[in-house]
């Protein structure tokens, strides 16, 4: 089976990597010059800046499994255990998230009121059939609305960079949906859910970790899939269109060039560069996809000495709510997380701006954003002096918002490319949008072409990609 993978980031390494394992010809095209998408790690003077993604969360099997498989189960480091520890701004002062009943109780967090209606979500009858929720009415309606206000918002801020207010619950957290549903409540379903994974316990799914990275970076693990690749792989490629003939699909890079024939095309790009390679191929599907929101975000980097910094950054990070009115999402101290993040007697901190709240700071030039950002750290982590070392990377379009209605949408374009078979999406804007999620969404499809490859072949047959 020759296959054609558009996009090397995470996903399309991800799959290139394990086809190419099951004996596919595979070909990976990306118009950068570098591959990893948005998975990018920069040592600068001795900070370690993530441009993307920072951590991945420890149950992501798919992706330890991948680290083993690579040879870099020694580069991985786990995060700190006070990392567990997370502040949210509320009222201009930095508070932590409770993580047991007596902090529960104390915390300013949430009133007295709302503490009470959060313990009655367990007798809140489960929601008839109806028209899609947003993710802020589901927590509203199941934990109150000062929760949605208060802890889901600036949650949302860091995770999507987004409102949860337009946020879809079933295709943004459909976990979260699915713990209603199973049990009537969450609380409940929370309940079920982990007795049903005791007894399915696999004895490799013991391997916990709370958060980890590798030591020099979430990069690592893109970088050794972009070198098992480098031959199956074209960069500085950028593809502009798919055409069908009748001996298979070629890919256009411009009026005289092209490549093909391929029997299969995966597009493991951004929605609207999705949106451009089907267009010749499905007007109905491009539309559908170019309705797909990304805000544009901005990371800035930002060392200071340590000596210089009031707040004891004994945690991952802080969160804002957007009713705060602040000019930033929210900031990881980064230094703190993971070894080698800073200089010895520095620290770094990670500071995220713009998303679907503020899409025009995002846009600004990289002096106005880093003096916002300092701006904001100076006052909330008591700094005495300006920032040592800075560094900005903007992204335009950053992450794909699963606002209501994606999944119809996604349904809409896979069926108009029903037109085109052997076309499939499976860039970030299908299954999810963290690391772990793309791994395992890569590994699964990996999985199903290859049965569909070779009809009968039995999942225990596929073991360099099979799901363990």
């Amino acid at each position: 089976m020759t296959i054609a993978i558009v996009g090397a980031g995470i996903s399309g390494l991800v799959l290139g990597y394990r086809l190419r394992e099951a004996g596919c010809a595979v070909r990976l095209f990306d118009g950068a010059e570098r591959a990893g998408g948005v998975v990018q790690s920069v040592n600068e003077g001795g900070y370690l800046c993530e441009l993307g993604p920072n951590t991945v969360a420890g149950t992501a099997e798919y992706l330890l499994d991948l680290t083993d498989d690579l040879g870099l189960e020694n580069e991985l480091v786990t995060a700190n255990p006070a990392a567990n520890k997370r502040y949210i701004l509320l009222d201009g002062e930095l508070h932590p998230v409770p993580t047991n009943p007596i902090a529960f109780i104390q915390t300013p967090l949430l009133s007295g009121r709302a503490k009470l209606r959060m313990f009655a979500e367990p007798f809140i009858p489960k929601r008839r059939r109806g028209e899609e929720e947003s993710l802020s009415d589901f927590v509203s309606r199941r934990l109150g609305p000062e929760v949605a206000s208060h802890l889901l918002d600036p949650f949302i801020s860091g995770v999507y960079a987004g409102d949860p207010t337009t946020l879809s619950a079933a295709a943004s957290f459909p976990k979260l949906a699915e713990l209603e549903r199973v049990g009537g409540s969450l609380f409940l379903g929370a309940i079920k859910s982990a007795f049903g994974k005791r007894k399915n316990v696999q004895p490799h799914k013991k391997r916990r970790r709370s958060m980890y990275s590798f030591i020099d970076g979430l990069g690592t693990i893109t970088g050794a899939l972009a070198r098992s690749l480098a031959g199956e792989t074209e960069l500085g490629t950028a593809i502009s269109a798919i055409r069908r003939e009748p001996d298979g699909y070629y890919l256009s890079i411009d009026a005289l060039e092209r490549r093909g024939p391929f029997q299969r095309i995966v597009i493991t790009t951004s929605a609207p560069a999705a949106a451009s390679l089907v267009e010749s191929l499905s007007s109905e599907a491009a539309d559908e996809l170019r309705a797909i929101d990304l805000p544009p975000v901005s990371v800035c980097h930002l060392g200071y000495s340590r000596q210089a910094v009031g707040h004891p950054l004994d945690g991952f990070g802080f969160l804002i709510p957007s009713s705060e009115r602040r000019s930033i999402l929210g900031v990881l101290f980064s230094s703190s997380l993971f070894p080698n993040r800073a200089p010895g007697g520095q620290i770094l901190l990670t500071v995220f701006l713009g998303g679907a709240h503020h899409r025009d700071i995002a846009g600004l030039g990289a002096d106005p954003i880093v003096q916002r950002a300092e701006a904001e750290v100076r006052e909330l982590l008591e700094i005495s002096e300006a920032a040592r070392f800075s560094r900005v990377q903007r992204w335009a379009r950053a992450i794909p918002q699963y606002t209501l209605g994606h999944d119809d949408r996604i349904a809409r374009a896979r069926n108009a490319l029903t037109a085109a078979p052997g076309v499939t999406l499976a860039g970030s804007f299908v299954g999810g949008i963290s690391v772990e999620q793309r791994v395992e969404a890569a590994n699964k499809l990996a999985i199903q072409m290859i049965q569909e490859w070779r009809p009968g072949r039995g999942a225990d047959e596929t073991t360099s990609v099979s799901a363990r």
